[in-house]
């Protein structure tokens, strides 16, 4: 054979094999459409620390629920994503004791935003519905359409109550889709005994190997690392890689498997937290527009 054909024929057998990103092919990323599934529990309102990182306008130095927290950095989501793709959709439902559709697919930034603010936490539930959060979303949306893919969001915030558990075959049927995935994020208070883990565990069981999702947990002082998790899930699910690759790369915090891990990880943001607004306060103190 020509040396030509023989490099031909190299170049195509290279070409004709899957990219790869940490171990899995890269595939098409479809049109997204993004479910943020919000706890509206009165635990919500439970005060997150301030956070050094700010964001715009500093919007995260101060103290602000859990629930307010939530808000400015979907809105921010929000902004952030339609600036990186255009075609995404978002939808909101919130959980209560079971999920309730709140607000149907589309892009309207300002929609999005009045709804949010509109959001209140006055209620405490002793138990969610599991299978009411995987029935909304199929009554609204079809997760095998091979056109569009669907995330799920879901930001709870119940330290001691573990939700109810779900159907299998609703399990199979829509966590198990490959056009879908349940990206999760566990705001809880101070770990005491083992509900806490628990909760976090019962969440773990509901991932696929499929789409898996990518987990997150943080105390009341994580808004940084809340902050930091909101920028990681910008990504599209079906081209992100694995979150143990994200975790690597940029040191954040990821999913937690032991009690342990929970207690450093409360001890670190504490640590993090009280740096950080030392640090402020310090720059502060020598800014020479205040002499």
């Amino acid at each position: 054979m020509p040396r030509s054909q023989e490099q031909g024929s190299a170049w195509a057998s290279v070409h004709e094999q899957p990219t790869l990103l940490h171990g899995r092919p890269l595939v098409e990323a479809t049109q997204r459409k993004i479910i943020f599934c919000i706890d509206i529990d009165k635990e919500m309102n439970t005060v997150m620390g301030p956070s050094a990182d700010g964001g715009a306008f500093q919007c995260l130095l101060d103290e602000s629920t859990r629930l307010k927290t939530t808000l400015v950095l979907l809105k921010r989501y929000i902004c952030m994503s339609l600036w990186l793709n255009p075609n995404d959709e978002f939808a909101i439902l919130t959980m209560s004791d079971k999920a309730e559709w709140n607000v149907n697919f589309g892009n309207d930034q300002l929609l999005f935003a009045e709804t949010l603010e509109d959001l209140e936490a006055k209620e405490t539930y002793e138990h969610f519905d599991t299978q009411s959060l995987f029935d909304v979303i199929e009554e609204h949306i079809n997760t095998e359409d091979p056109h569009v893919f669907v995330q799920a969001i879901v930001i709870y915030g119940r330290t001691q109550r573990p939700p109810l558990p779900i159907y299998k075959d609703t399990y199979d049927r829509v966590r198990c889709s490959p056009q879908f995935t349940m990206d999760f994020i566990f705001i809880h208070g101070p770990v005491q005994g083992i509900q806490c883990q628990f909760v976090y565990s019962f969440w773990e069981t509901l991932n696929s190997t499929v789409v898996p999702g990518w987990y997150y947990e943080f105390s009341s002082l994580g808004k940084s690392s809340f902050s930091r998790t909101m920028a990681q899930l910008l990504s599209h699910p079906l081209q992100r890689g694995d979150q143990s690759g994200m975790i690597e790369l940029v040191g954040s915090v990821g999913s937690v498997g032991s009690m342990e891990s929970m207690e450093s990880m409360e001890s670190m943001e504490s640590m993090e937290s009280v740096e950080s607004i030392e640090s402020i306060h310090s720059e502060e103190a020598l800014d020479p527009r205040q002499e």
